[in-house]
């Protein structure tokens, strides 16, 4: 019973794997929670809040496609002006985001995500 279900765990965290590697850009690494935070930011602009839903669940597959089809020497760009970007920020507005960061990160942990289910249908 044991060895089944251990086989029924490790076939899943394949495929989980797996998975996860075909949404990520290929070879191109990840973005630090702070790249990802000012990149969000950037690519959500100004008007993210005035957006319907439709709207941005639309903008979010335009940001996700463009991601995947970017080039290694287009993501290292991208990594070098979030870089410079982070290192030009105050240290007080630094503080915020990695305390939000934080937080995200803590409540992700503890499985307190939102209960319903995606808007966009899981992009």
């Amino acid at each position: 019973m044991r060895l089944s279900t251990f086989a029924v765990c490790a076939t899943l965290f394949v495929c989980g794997t797996a998975a996860g590697a075909a949404t990520a850009p290929a070879g191109l690494g990840r973005l630090t929670p702070e790249e990802h935070f000012l990149y969000v930011r950037q690519q959500h602009g100004l008007q993210w809040r005035d957006l319907s839903l439709n709207e941005r669940c639309e903008r979010k597959q335009q940001m996700r496609q463009e991601r995947l089809q970017m080039t290694p020497a287009a993501f290292h760009a991208l990594k070098q002006k979030l870089d410079a970007e982070w290192q030009g920020m105050p240290a007080a507005e630094k503080q915020r985001i990695e305390q939000r960061i934080a937080y995200r990160q803590q409540h992700r942990g503890q499985g307190q995500n939102r209960p319903h289910q995606r808007a966009c249908g899981g992009i």
